[in-house]
């Protein structure tokens, strides 16, 4: 009776044991603490995901936001798909035994917003969520100096926001250089450029075939950039 008790008890000690530390997931990021300005367009954060165990399986990754400053917006990508703050949790990716898996990235997007986001992402077994493995990324976004701002802003503003048809942009370049706008959607992509010429003046972005969502319209120049702003069209 003994033996049957001690066995009994010694199979629940090595499971217990097995789920806690066995892991068969491990995360590698060469930096999890992310600073930049509030005019940057995009911050980026990327990591390695390493099959441990004898055999392959599907893995997914769950977003939690730990703290996270008004404003700004995050995507994360993995496999070959990409996953707005409305999507907490990814599709599953197989990953080979003994394989790395390369695919994951996250984008942040201050929006001229300073303070500090915090962002937990877990990846799990498909087939056993305690087989799990996490890591932290802090994104710190800190204010542009009052004399950048002063000598070498570049102002841009869009309307309507939110819009229907075609978008007024309306802009300020620090020199008669010109530059570059941009729209980009949520994903990631350009879906619309043109160059500038002129100190200042507007733009005119046509709705054409562009679908209802959110989008990011920013300026460049050869040593400046506006920041990434949202636009919303409906």
């Amino acid at each position: 009776m003994k033996k049957t008790i001690l066995s009994i008890l010694s199979a629940a000690f090595f499971t217990c044991f097995f789920t806690v530390y066995a892991q068969s997931i491990s995360i590698v990021s060469p930096n999890t603490e992310i600073s930049g300005q509030a005019n940057e367009f995009v911050m980026k954060f990327e990591a390695d995901v390493i099959n441990l165990a004898e055999s392959g399986f599907n893995f997914k990754v769950k977003r939690k936001i730990v703290t996270e400053v008004s404003g700004t917006f995050n995507l994360f990508c993995v496999g070959i798909h990409c996953y707005t703050p409305e999507v907490s949790e990814s599709d599953g990716i197989y990953i080979e035994m003994g394989a790395t898996d390369t695919t994951f990235k996250v984008d942040y997007y201050p929006e001229g917003n300073v303070g500090e986001t915090v962002i937990d992402y877990c990846f799990y077994n498909e087939a056993n969520i305690s087989d799990s493995t996490c890591i932290r990324a802090t994104f710190s976004v800190m204010p542009v100096s009052v004399e950048r701002l002063k000598d070498k802003a570049v102002f841009v503003s869009a309307f309507p926001n939110p819009a229907t048809e075609n978008v007024n942009i309306n802009y300020n370049l620090p020199s008669n250089e010109g530059g570059r706008l941009m729209l980009i959607n949520a994903l990631g992509s350009e879906v619309f450029s043109t160059q500038l010429n002129n100190k200042q003046g507007q733009v005119t972005i046509p709705r054409g075939n562009l679908p209802a969502g959110m989008y990011f319209y920013k300026i460049t120049t050869s040593t400046e950039d506006s920041g990434a702003k949202k636009l919303i069209l409906r």
